[in-house]
């Protein structure tokens, strides 16, 4: 029988690219309600990170005018943020009723 594949131990994600039609409704999303710390290295990208010195978790890439895309087209579906308690969690899901942002489930 083959053996199973492995991807090594230290294999980590690099960050996610997301094009936005507007990069500041955007930030407001990412920095005023998840907590991301922003870098602005142009007018039109912005660099996320959970902190200052940390990786950048995504980076957003502004097309104006872009349009969503269709629902049963290709692309990012799904990613996930873990946190290191239950209780940042409930802090983001408070800032995220809060500010209005619509929560769903899978």
């Amino acid at each position: 029988m083959p053996t199973q594949p492995r991807l090594p131990n230290d294999t980590s994600l690099g960050w996610v690219k997301l094009r936005v039609a507007d990069r500041e409704r955007s930030l407001r999303f990412y920095r005023d309600v998840l907590g991301y710390q922003v870098d602005l290295p142009d007018d039109s990208t912005a660099r996320l990170r959970p902190a200052a010195g940390r990786p950048a978790h995504f980076v957003l890439s502004e097309l104006p005018g872009a349009i969503p895309r269709p629902q049963r087209s290709t692309g990012l579906y799904h990613t996930a943020i873990l946190l290191p308690h239950r209780r940042e969690l409930a802090r983001i899901i408070r800032r995220l009723v809060d500010a209005g942002w619509p929560i769903g489930g899978a």
